[in-house]
């Protein structure tokens, strides 16, 4: 594959496609463009100039993908928030972190912003750091072909023959995300200035099996007068898993040691001050909401989704488990010792996972810190939602506390938003062959008591005994004995709870069974979601239309659209 990729762009459109339209004309052609560091300007006029751009018609010769903002001020150019999406013909918006995979076998991870200590939408945080990283857990990993990132990696002039022109500190977390990654070629911006390191090696000699090296690259800003400093790079890559074993591991002259294990070592020394911190309760607290914070709006987007409703054929259990009142101890995300239901699965191949490249962009409703919203693939009714943890999380009685928060956030969101509509609201989650949390919400005109009677009695008429959930502490010692369980919420907090046995087969269906049936919403051939045929275009009309109506009951929208400073 051939591939240019340009640095800051800064608003300087025209200036870029002049200039790739020359390269691709006399070199190419060129599969795509790749910019790292800032697309848009940091000026007032930015997002007026953008408009203007796009009012032209002038189009992108060749697919274009691009990262987040960096500031403040250009926040307003990127519609899509957090999650990504089409700007124009030709031009993508990647998000704000996450790893797909092109048609051609290529890999590509990206995060997108600076790194910020508080949620905003031009910066990343430790957390969106894990979360792409976790990629590398995942079985069968063996690094990326490239890295986007819009800083630079602390430390990257280590062991290189040759230092970069400028003097710069570089991020930390960038250095860790590309030491886990462990990308062929790491593209980033931000410092006006060219630098081609020498290669480095991703292991250690005569301790570790041979791997692929890592090539950085600083990319200067596009349009800057000295020739010196590169703001377009031309290179040609095959995509690893095409690529014998010789030849990924192969070591060219000048190939240094990895100048980035430094920033390994640092992580590794804050994951264990993590895994020694005292946990804390926060199984269905009805207080949490009132001890957690709330969380900002900078995450709110458009885009992702797997939103399918129960879907089947996923094996496999986990979660998080952090207790100090019930005899033991779970560790923390970031280490100590097993969880009792260890979290699992989670990475790429994971439908749910924001970070995830098997989404279907246009589903999203909305993306707060910990989690998101999204239209039900196959929806039973137009506003059947789901409320999913960004992180990969196997049920809701499993997350750390700050996702339980929000969770609970957007619950009571929801069933705001079925009142002003003069609805009731149904939660349901089923945590059996099911990898990541799916709190299903279906707004129904019945009461909640003739829902819950509708539950129970097609419940025996098909053998599946749901039991009444008087207290949190009872949903507690339940799932403790039961790990795979069914669980139904009503508006007006009663609960009903199934445990599935080991090796039971347990109706994957059911849920949406009893809410389909004659006696409720009365769709029978909504029952799977396989059967309900929306076209994409459809889909994404729905999804606006549920976007726009529920941006009022939105519990992180409260400030989202307020830029904070730099």
């Amino acid at each position: 594959m051939r591939i240019l990729v340009c640095g800051d762009v800064r608003g300087q459109f025209n200036t870029l496609l002049n200039r790739v339209d020359t390269v691709n004309k006399k070199n190419g052609p060129f599969q795509m463009l790749l910019c790292v560091g800032s697309f848009f300007s940091s000026s007032a006029s930015s997002k007026g100039e953008w408009e203007e751009f796009v009012k032209s018609g002038r189009p992108f010769p060749l697919p274009a993908y691009i990262l987040g903002p960096t500031s403040a001020g250009e926040v307003a150019c990127y519609p899509g928030g957090q999650a990504g999406g089409d700007l124009m013909g030709n031009l993508t918006y990647l998000g704000s972190r996450g790893l797909f995979t092109t048609s051609e076998g290529l890999k590509i991870a990206y995060l997108s912003g600076v790194q910020s200590s508080s949620p905003q939408r031009y910066a990343y945080q430790e957390s969106d750091v894990d979360a792409l990283a976790a990629n590398a857990l995942v079985d069968g990993f063996a690094g990326v072909d490239i890295l986007m990132t819009a800083e630079w990696p602390r430390n990257i002039q280590e062991f290189a023959p040759t230092p970069p022109p400028v003097s710069t500190q570089g991020s930390a977390s960038v250095a860790r995300l590309a030491h886990t990654l462990q990308p062929r070629y790491h593209f980033a911006a931000g410092q006006d200035v060219f630098y081609e390191r020498a290669p480095y090696r991703n292991h250690k000699i005569l301790a570790e099996n041979p791997r692929h090296v890592t090539r950085f690259l600083g990319i200067a800003n596009v349009g800057n007068a000295d020739k010196k400093n590169r703001w377009l790079y031309a290179f040609q890559i095959t995509p690893m898993a095409e690529m014998s074993k010789a030849e990924l591991t192969r070591q060219p002259e000048l190939t240094t040691e990895s100048p980035l294990a430094s920033a390994q070592a640092a992580a590794n020394a804050r994951q264990q001050a993590a895994a020694a911190a005292p946990s804390q309760q926060f199984f269905f607290d009805p207080k949490a909401l009132e001890r957690g914070q709330r969380g900002r709006g900078g995450h709110r987007g458009r885009g992702r989704g797997r939103g399918g409703g129960d879907h089947g054929g996923f094996e496999g259990r986990g979660g998080y488990r952090n207790r100090q009142d019930s005899g033991h101890h779970a560790g923390s995300e970031h280490g100590g010792p097993p969880a009792k239901r260890p979290m699992d699965d989670r990475g790429p191949d994971c439908w749910f996972c924001l970070g995830s490249p098997k989404v279907e962009k246009h589903l999203i409703v909305t993306v707060g810190n910990q989690c998101y919203v999204a239209l039900a693939k196959g929806p039973l009714m137009d506003d059947h939602l789901l409320v999913l943890p960004i992180g990969h999380h196997a049920d809701s009685v499993s997350l750390p506390p700050v996702v339980h928060t929000e969770l609970e956030s957007y619950k009571k969101g929801i069933i705001e938003y079925c009142a002003s509509k003069r609805l009731s609201c149904v939660f349901f989650e089923r945590n059996f062959k099911s990898r990541h949390l799916q709190l299903q919400a279906v707004p129904i005109r019945h009461s909640p008591e003739e829902v819950k009677r509708v539950f129970l009695s097609q419940g025996k008429e098909r053998g599946i005994t749901l039991v009444n959930v008087t207290s949190d502490e009872q949903l507690d010692q339940l799932v403790d004995k039961y790990p795979s369980f069914f669980h139904v919420e009503f508006a007006d907090g009663q609960r009903l709870f199934h445990f599935i046995k080991p090796n039971a087969n347990f109706p994957l269906q059911f849920a949406r069974e009893v809410l389909a049936s004659v006696d409720l919403l009365d769709v029978p051939r909504r029952v799977h979601w396989k059967d309900v045929k929306l076209t994409v275009d459809e889909e994404t009309s729905l999804t606006q239309k549920v976007r726009s109506a529920f941006a009022k009951f939105d519990p992180m929208a409260d400030d989202g659209d307020e830029d904070e400073g730099e």
